[in-house]
């Protein structure tokens, strides 16, 4: 499981630096209940991004 994550890291901390340099949108974060969250964002490509995970 850990070559898996090893494999997967430079992808997670490069989407983690884009979120950096995004711009969010609307009102962000948006509790969807569960203990979910959404958050929306643009890249300064001009590409939108709609993130889904648990509050933490």
């Amino acid at each position: 499981m850990n070559n898996c994550l090893d494999r997967t890291r430079p992808l997670l901390l490069a989407a983690f630096g884009l979120l950096l340099l995004a711009n969010l949108l609307g009102e962000t974060p948006v509790e969807l209940g569960g203990g979910s969250l959404l958050v929306a964002f643009r890249d300064p490509d001009g590409n939108f991004y709609e993130i889904i995970g648990p509050r933490r």
